[in-house]
């Protein structure tokens, strides 16, 4: 169910008159009447509920440790004497003034607790972060920060309640309470965002682990007003000592990882890279290096070609940028884009990346390969009122027709919704450049937003490829996908093929162009005649190894 049937039905099942005052009456009756796409714009924070239980508030806290794996609870001493504030344990009806404990001791242990939920406050997450510190140095273990934030969540407030949202909070912080193990501490940070200490691994990969499970349960439905919703929820994790030999660091670049998944909205748990980190010393070296890398030829490109699933044809390529880094060696985008990003120099990478892809279309043409090229792009070269001038001119300059360039931008920044961005992509669409939407299927694109942008394809994201051989949902939305295509006269691209079967799936769900390490691997320009077969049989591993 969407919210704005939630709305619906919240509206109609409150009788108002007899239980709220004039004012809230109104305010219920004026929301009630929100259309979809205006709801969208004010509230970003709930996506639609998937028909699964709903959250129980009177379910017991349970530790999480019997759930999960060895992997995930390595260097377990088994349950401690204290909660999961990391604080002595005693009931929360307790420090909200019920049962028999001395008064002295319910306010000394409320002091270190939020008042609302009961976890962990502040203080006390960082008294423990210092305490986790110390047993690291003695021990060589490692230990994970994990901070949530839930996107929106003044909406929620705006339109639930008071109340219903404190409920919301409650409820949060007891779920996080029982997907963790007794060592572990949950604390509340702000309104909207808790921090969960995850103490004792082994190595770095079972916080990773614990983290991601975490997430998953967030994202089952809460109870709110007495109807199911999904929250929309942002996580981002720092592991000691990986990421920081102090607590303090270890809580900002939490934080640091935090605000690179808000800015992504990213589905996962973005792990902390010094990339992310606007005051990391690594950052400012990355940068510097990646200004010299543009001057001296350090950035390359390599190719993925697109087929005709049915032929196995190749009909396009696209473009995939890497870094020959001189210590590193060849860095993937993720390792330096997002430095770039936050930056002036990555209108310069775009500029770079577009005049090596279209010198590359130029050479095949020669040789007779007449391959059309896709280019990835930025959300600020979208907001970048010159970029349009900047690609035509580069059109003119190599000589390719703007028909034989696709730009490819993420559904994210299609969403933004900013001016100049739709004027900078329409201006695009008139120089008959094609644009198409990439990783489709992991945002929330209205289907009015979709049908006004001068979109030429859709590219499904991997994540809806992988696994959907056995996994109805996944095969209803991809062939939702393909009708859509349909409907607005755009081609349906799948990325992420790895298999024949994954291949014969999309077939028979109507998709026709595929994209995958199942035809090709990305391989360095002058191999890409190689992965072409005129036979449409798929190039072997063998054949693209080098790549």
């Amino acid at each position: 169910m969407c919210f704005a049937g939630f709305l619906r039905r919240r509206s109609r099942r409150e009788p108002g008159a007899q239980t709220r005052d004039a004012d809230e009456n109104e305010r219920w009756h004026t929301i009630s009447r929100w259309s979809d796409r205006n709801y969208r714009d004010a509230s970003r924070a709930l996506v639609p509920a998937q028909r699964r239980p709903v959250e129980d508030s009177s379910t017991p806290v349970t530790s999480a440790a019997a759930n999960a794996s060895s992997d995930d609870t390595d260097g377990a001493d088994g349950a401690d004497c204290t909660d999961h504030a990391g604080l002595p344990a005693t009931p929360v009806s307790q420090l909200q003034g019920g049962g028999t404990t001395a008064t002295h001791r319910r306010a000394s242990e409320h002091a270190g607790r939020d008042d609302l939920t009961g976890v962990a406050n502040r203080p006390a997450l960082l008294a423990a972060l210092d305490d986790t510190f110390e047993d690291i140095h003695r021990r060589a273990a490692y230990a994970g920060l994990l901070v949530v934030n839930i996107r929106g969540f003044k909406q929620i407030n705006a339109i639930v309640g008071h109340s219903a949202a404190d409920q919301l909070l409650t409820n949060i912080a007891m779920r996080l309470a029982s997907r963790v193990r007794h060592r572990d501490v949950v604390a509340r940070l702000g309104a909207d965002e808790f921090a969960v200490l995850l103490r004792d691994f082994n190595r770095p990969e079972g916080a990773d682990a614990m983290s991601r499970a975490i997430l998953r349960a967030l994202r089952e439905p809460f109870d709110v007003a007495g109807l199911p919703l999904t929250l929309d929820v942002a996580a981002g994790l720092a592991v000691a000592p990986r990421d920081a030999d102090t607590s303090a660091e270890l809580l900002r670049r939490a934080m640091v990882a935090l605000q690179a998944a808000r800015h992504a909205r990213s589905p996962a748990v973005e792990n902390y890279r010094p990339a992310h980190d606007p005051a990391g010393a690594e950052r400012l070296t990355l940068h510097a290096e990646l200004d010299a890398a543009l001057r001296t030829g350090q950035l390359v490109l390599h190719y993925q070609s697109t087929v005709d699933l049915a032929t196995g044809r190749t009909v396009g390529v696209e473009a995939l940028l890497r870094w020959q880094h001189p210590r590193r060696g060849l860095l993937r985008p993720a390792e330096f884009l997002p430095a770039a990003e936050q930056s002036e120099l990555i209108g310069l990478v775009t500029s770079y990346v577009l005049d090596a892809a279209l010198a590359s279309a130029v050479h095949w043409r020669q040789k007779g390969i007449a391959l059309p090229v896709s280019v990835n792009i930025s959300a600020r070269d979208l907001h970048d009122p010159s970029f349009p001038d900047r690609v035509d001119t580069l059109l003119h300059l190599h000589g390719v027709p703007a028909d034989r360039l696709t730009l490819e931008i993420t559904e994210t920044t299609l969403n933004s919704r900013l001016y100049p961005a739709d004027a900078v992509a329409k201006k695009l669409r008139d120089l008959g450049v094609r644009l198409s939407c990439d990783d489709f299927g992991t945002g929330t694109t209205p289907l009015p937003r979709l049908r006004d942008l001068p979109l030429a394809e859709l590219k499904i994201d991997n994540t809806l490829i992988a696994g959907i051989v056995g996994d109805d949902d996944k095969r209803a939305i991809v062939a939702a996908v393909v009708e859509l295509g349909r409907v607005f006269d755009l081609t349906v691209v799948a990325e992420g093929i790895e298999r024949q079967d994954e291949r014969e799936v999309l077939i028979r769900l109507g998709c026709t162009t595929g994209q995958g390490y199942y035809f090709s691997p990305p391989v360095p320009g002058a191999l890409i005649g190689d992965v072409l077969r005129p036979d449409g049989e798929r190039a072997t591993s063998s054949d693209t190894r080098s790549g």
